[in-house]
């Protein structure tokens, strides 16, 4: 694949998420797909990724990934992106608060044969928590 259409193939994993389609997003990743950045006692199989993105989607009812910019080099996506949404159901055993969030979040994904392969992310997480009312401001 090329390298718009290994960004292509992003842009349809957000696109997926956007519009809460699990199912969909799914598709995209491989079976052996391996996942560096799942929170703690998630495992970083396909399972694993199955299970983080239900909770994702689960917690906010209008999640949205927008990325601000992707580059590709070789079989690599790098990815910047914002990342909003209300938080109107359960997340990690956490009540919803109703609050809103917007962060930020960097990725890399490796792709193989079309699908997403391996995953590596950091996220503003303390930011999100924060904003939700689940974490005292610093």
């Amino acid at each position: 694949m090329s390298a718009e259409d290994n960004k292509a193939l992003v842009g349809k994993l957000y696109d997926g998420f956007s519009r809460g389609d699990l199912e969909g997003v799914m598709a995209l990743i491989a079976d052996d797909a391996v996942d560096h950045a799942l929170p703690p006692g998630i495992p970083p199989t396909k399972d694993g990724i199955r299970q983080a993105i239900g909770a994702w989607l689960g917690a906010f009812s209008d999640l949205r990934i927008t990325p601000e910019l992707l580059v590709s080099e070789g079989d690599l996506v790098a990815v910047h992106s914002r990342v909003t949404g209300r938080m109107t159901g359960e997340m990690m055993g956490l009540s919803p608060t109703g609050k809103s969030m917007e962060i930020t979040t960097t990725e890399i994904f490796r792709v193989q044969d079309g699908r997403l392969a391996e995953r590596w992310a950091t996220e503003d997480n303390l930011g999100m928590f924060t904003q939700l009312g689940l974490q005292p401001p610093a």
